[in-house]
């Protein structure tokens, strides 16, 4: 498979320092439309976070023809339905590239647990997943379980 080439990286601050470096030919823009205009761009990779900004970056690369990539578990609980419903109307026209959307959020302390639930169970009906899936929820319980004070165990889990 081609090995993915990085053009341009999208930021809300071009002068804030970073803690990495990037390719020559890769470029710093502050403008998503920038990305949303380049025909050579056939995917984007969210990784801003948050609903707002990310949202709109999202939803304006699919209605581009981009696919997405995104971990933002706040983004896919608020908006997965919406977002499958405007694939299904990007794919509706078989003449083009179909569009893509990508996700697998952290959780389970980093298990990717989605994929394995779309992917393993799709003959069967689930309604409900239950468990504490947050590491550090899980560590305070078991504490607290053991007799130690909330706000005890709050101060040591942070």
């Amino acid at each position: 498979s081609p090995t993915p080439i990085i053009t341009k990286i999208c930021v809300r601050d071009a002068t804030k320092p970073r803690d990495f470096t990037i390719d020559d030919s890769t470029q710093i823009v502050t403008d998503v439309q920038s990305i949303l205009d380049d025909s050579d761009i056939d995917l984007v990779v969210e990784v801003a976070g948050g609903v707002t900004f990310a949202k709109d970056a999202v939803y304006a690369s699919l209605k581009s023809g981009k696919s997405v990539v995104t971990a933002n578990k706040a983004l896919i609980a608020e908006n997965l339905e919406e977002i499958v419903d405007m694939l299904n109307e990007q794919n509706k026209d078989t003449t083009k590239r179909s569009v893509k959307f990508g996700y697998e959020a952290s959780v389970c302390g980093g298990i990717p647990i989605i994929h394995a639930l779309q992917s393993s169970y799709t003959g069967d009906i689930i309604n409900e997943v239950m468990g504490i899936c947050n590491g550090t929820t899980n560590y305070m319980l078991g504490k607290m379980e053991d007799g130690v004070d909330y706000d005890e165990v709050l101060k040591e889990a942070q």
